[in-house]
């Protein structure tokens, strides 16, 4: 079962209600995560960059971090 599957809580639901959360969450988090990441390299390329985002897309391999890191890049938290 998937992270934020269990974070809200339909980690026992049936499973139409499971496949259909994570469709939506391909379709809102990870797909958004690969059409962000030809944006994020050139900004990156231009300048000190801060990237704001919401904490979703951060997380897990599809997340913005494990991207960025694969391609070589440190990634940083704010503190």
């Amino acid at each position: 079962m998937d992270f934020l599957a269990k974070q809200i809580g339909i980690d026992d639901e049936p499973e139409f209600v499971l496949d259909r959360y994570k469709h939506t969450e391909f379709l809102l988090v990870t797909t958004r995560n690969e059409e962000w990441m030809k944006n994020l390299i050139p900004m990156i390329h231009e300048d000190s960059s801060l990237i704001a985002v919401g904490a979703t897309h951060l997380i897990g391999i599809n997340g913005l971090i494990a991207k960025l890191r694969n391609l070589g890049y440190n990634v940083d938290p704010m503190r």
